[in-house]
Order: structure tokens, then C-alpha cells, then sequence
């Protein structure tokens, strides 16, 4: 069989070779392509033309063998352990994300953990957790080594496991003091259930001086609370300049917006208590 290559040379090639041998006027070196064992048959269909120069021969998928660009070179700069960036779209650099061991340090070179993040100045976030409109699971876990969620932030943005007790918390502030039977401000209370809610309170403050108040007695004065209402809880602040021996101090609601506090003697003598500043919170 004789093959015209650009250059006279001849080959002879039995008719089922797994070997082609190709020679320079029948001696010297040779050119040999050689058949690796397949298990079907298969056929390449090489391009019709001369690909350019650096292209490379590409397959299909088929068997149809076309000529392709090379991949073009990229360029790298960077610093020792900084995670690479594509800096532009054929150039690597440095990202602001650095590796020391196995830490990661975003904004910081000496990461005291897994993973810190240091900001870059008092008006950038650290972190943000954006779900999907139609998010349901937890925007946040801290899990142990085993798995078990210890600390959760639902979807909902609620914080609902805290040291793996779960926990429902109210989905509004407390409401404002818009009338005689409520008050402005309030203090979570917390079921066996892990039920968070708002229990509207309210404190005041007044200087008061008992008078002198017989043996087996007591006197009344009072502190004015906006939105106290009868029956409501009153927790009472004594000062110790007030105290005396054998005495006791309580404290209601007498009326609306009205606290009474009772210096009640138990001695066998008169007591004259001090002027003092004493401290009332209701509590609905």
C-alpha cells in the first residue's frame, strides 16, 4: 500500500494490523501509529482542511473531529495564602479572603477561628442571611458534633432554640399606654412551655416622708403611676435610710393610676421613718 504524505515513502501494512508503520524510502526511522484494543468499532471523521496554527483537534462526540482554539493562557499575581480571584477575566489575583492553617480570616490575616470575619468599618454588616420569599427552614442553626440544633433562627427571623430549649416569641412590641388600663412599657414572661410573652409594666418614683406613726399602727402615703389600675401586681423599692427595726412596708393599688404604700409599725414603741425615695413598678 503506498500513502502520499508530501514526501515519497512507502509502507506495507497487512490487511488487519493493529499497527501502521510509516518509513522514509523504505529504511530508517519510521512513524508508527499504533491501534489500542478496543471492544466496538468506532469511526473519526477528521475535518476536511488545515486547522490554523495552535488550534487542536476536538471530538463531538460522534466521531466528528473538528479543529479548535487552544485555551488561552491566564496570567496569576498574588500574595502566599491569600485565596485566589479572577481579577479580570484571564487574570488571577489576590481576594480579600486569606487561609491561615485550617482558618479562614475575611478582613483579617490572624483568623482566631474557623471562620472571622472583621468588618471594614463601623457602617459594614458582618453578616447577612437573606431567605427566599418562600423560605421554611431555619435562616441560622449552631449545631454540636453530632448534628442536634443547639441555637435557631427560624425563617420567620425568630430566635426559637436557645441552649436546644425551644422558645415561640411574641410577633409585636408590647402595646402603648392608649388609655387608663394600660402602660407603656413591658418585660417578657416566659411559660413552661418556652411561650414568650409581653406583660405590660410601669414604674415610678417619689420622695416620702412617713410621719411618726404609733406602736401597733400604720400610715398610708401614695404614688402617683399612670395606668395602675386596681388588682394589678406592685413591686415595691424601700430604701434602707426608711427601714426600722420591727416595720414592714406594702404596697397596692389603691385606684386608677394610684399606689399606696403602708409603713406598718410592729414595735411596742412609736417609729418616725426617714424621708426617702421609694420605687413602685406594676406589672398587668
Amino acid at each position: 500500500m503506498l500513502f502520499a504524505l508530501g514526501i515519497e515513502c512507502q509502507a506495507q501494512v497487512p490487511l488487519y494490523t493493529r499497527e501502521l508503520h510509516i518509513q522514509h524510502n523504505g529504511g530508517g526511522n519510521s512513524l508508527r501509529f499504533i491501534l489500542p484494543a478496543i471492544t466496538s468499532s468506532y469511526t473519526l471523521s477528521w475535518p476536511a482542511s488545515q486547522g490554523a496554527s495552535g488550534t487542536m483537534l476536538t471530538n463531538d462526540g460522534s466521531g466528528n473531529l473538528t479543529w479548535t482554539a487552544t485555551l488561552t493562557a491566564i496570567g496569576s499575581t498574588g500574595t502566599t495564602n491569600y485565596v485566589p480571584l479572577f481579577t479580570s477575566a484571564s487574570t488571577v489575583g489576590n481576594s480579600t479572603l486569606f487561609q491561615s492553617g485550617s482558618s479562614i480570616g475575611l478582613g483579617t490575616t490572624t483568623p482566631g477561628a474557623s471562620l472571622q470575619i472583621n468588618t471594614a468599618s463601623a457602617s459594614t454588616k458582618g453578616i447577612i442571611v437573606r431567605g427566599t420569599s418562600s423560605a421554611t427552614a431555619n435562616l441560622f442553626e449552631g449545631q454540636n458534633s453530632g448534628g442536634t440544633s443547639l441555637f435557631e433562627v427560624s425563617a420567620a427571623g425568630d430566635l426559637t432554640r436557645i441552649n436546644n430549649v425551644a422558645y415561640s416569641w411574641p410577633s409585636s412590641l408590647p402595646a402603648g399606654a392608649t388609655s387608663g388600663s394600660q402602660l407603656g412599657s413591658g418585660m417578657f414572661t416566659i411559660s413552661s412551655a418556652g411561650t414568650v410573652s409581653w406583660r405590660q409594666a410601669a414604674s415610678a418614683s417619689a420622695d416620702l416622708d412617713f410621719p411618726n406613726t404609733a406602736t401597733r399602727t400604720s400610715s398610708d402615703l401614695n404614688i402617683t403611676l399612670t395606668g395602675a389600675a386596681t388588682g394589678d401586681m406592685v413591686a415595691l423599692g424601700v430604701p434602707n435610710a426608711a427601714t426600722m427595726v420591727n416595720t414592714c412596708y406594702t404596697a397596692w393599688v389603691s385606684a386608677d393610676n394610684t399606689v399606696t404604700i403602708r409603713f406598718n409599725n410592729y414595735d411596742n414603741a412609736d417609729k418616725n421613718p426617714a424621708s426617702a425615695t421609694f420605687k413602685v413598678m406594676v406589672f398587668k
